[in-house]
């Protein structure tokens, strides 16, 4: 088969025409750096160039003007369209500058000089969302939000001494937990001014929150007990202007509060890359999703808790989103945990680099708890990872 039979019929965007030749146009974008005491250049290579495509072309015959006029609309559409060439096939390109040549000397006939370069793609770069700091801006506007809601719904002025003891008495409660003895010098300060700050809505929850903000370890704070409906909750409306019943609502506002800066330095503890609350493995994280979950309904569907304002609400919905988007990031690139039962006893570096080929002993011993690295026992179900 000759050249002049694989030769196809020339169209673009369905518009058929006739070809005199072509010229191809393309190689390498250059860019060309010279310098000042240097006699040879430097050529730096910036990828490929456009393929251009020209090509004179032609349509003739006694109603050659209807195919002008079609080759025309077609030049003038933007965008991309397929050009059939005759020596390379199906392109996908978009039509440049043209010129359309006519004379009585070729009567029937019209001229064309088309420039034609390849379309290629779109090729946007990947967008990824950085889930940390994603996570970790929620986490800000969720605080703010606590201590925006406490502040709205916290007042103590005109009460006599005994109900302010009283509410001092529901603050102890949470700061004698087994979280804050992490931060015992910080909480005795705090206690030494919380008569002071009592008095200013916003310092306070400002001054709980950093507490709070400090701990690794915020499950005894999210295992008390929500405050309990009161008695008030239930009664006229005159009993809730009691001072029983003011002194009621602001300690369920203290509780509450106490409750919600834990909620979210749950999710920042999530974060941490070492310590006991970092997540190692995918059992891990699926039981961190779990509480977190559990966390947050408990505080969203407990019946007679103060509604969040619509602003903390929002909040805490997005922080609850982020976190569990994150976790399932977290989760896909952590290795599995599996039960392992060894025959004889094993040392711990044999059994790394048969299971991994490294020297990932520590890791084994340190799951397990073995006694001694150079005798891990045989016959009891070990914990390794898959990776």
């Amino acid at each position: 088969m000759s050249w002049r039979d694989e030769l196809r019929p020339a169209s673009f965007r369905g518009v058929a025409f006739e070809t005199r030749g072509h010229e191809l146009g393309g190689g390498r974008r250059l860019a060309r750096h010279e310098y000042p005491q240097r006699d040879e250049p430097y050529l730096e290579d910036m990828g490929k160039k456009a393929r251009e495509y020209k090509v004179q072309a032609f349509v003739i015959g006694p109603d050659y003007r209807a195919a002008r006029d079609a080759l025309l609309e077609a030049l003038e559409q933007s965008g991309p369209g397929e050009l059939v060439h005759p020596f390379f096939g199906r392109r996908s390109v978009v039509a440049g500058e043209f010129g359309l040549k006519e004379s009585t000397e070729e009567g029937g006939m019209a001229t064309f000089s088309l420039v034609f370069t390849e379309a290629g793609k779109l090729a946007e770069p990947d967008v990824d969302i950085d889930l940390p700091a994603e996570l970790l801006a929620s986490q800000e506007t969720a605080f703010d939000e606590v201590a925006n809601d406490f502040a709205e719904s916290f007042d103590v002025s005109g009460l006599p001494a005994w109900s302010l003891d009283d509410i001092e008495a529901a603050i102890n409660d949470f700061l004698s937990l087994d979280a804050f003895k992490a931060v015992a010098n910080e909480v005795s300060g705090f206690v030494s001014r919380v008569a002071d700050l009592v008095m200013r809505p916003v310092d306070f929850a400002n001054s709980v929150i950093g507490l709070v903000r400090r701990l690794t370890d915020v499950s005894s704070i999210l295992s008390t007990p929500y405050m309990p409906v009161r008695a008030w909750r239930t009664q006229s409306v005159q009993a809730e202007t009691t001072t029983r019943g003011v002194v009621a609502k602001q300690q369920a506002a203290v509780n509450m509060l106490f409750h919600r800066a834990a909620l979210v330095q749950e999710t920042a503890t999530l974060q941490a890359t070492d310590g006991p609350t970092a997540l190692e493995t995918r059992q891990q994280v699926e039981a961190a999703r779990q509480l977190v979950l559990e966390h947050f309904d408990t505080h969203d569907v407990t019946p007679g808790l103060p509604r969040p304002a619509p602003a903390l609400a929002a909040a805490l919905k997005a922080l609850q989103v982020n976190t569990l988007v994150y976790l399932r990031r977290q989760s896909a690139a952590l290795p599995q945990v599996y039960a392992l039962q060894l025959l004889e006893a094993t040392p711990a570096v044999v059994l790394a680099y048969d299971l991994y080929q490294n020297l990932r002993a520590d890791e084994i011993v340190r799951r397990n708890a073995v006694r001694h690295p150079g005798f891990v026992p045989a016959g009891v179900p070990l914990e390794v990872t898959s990776q």
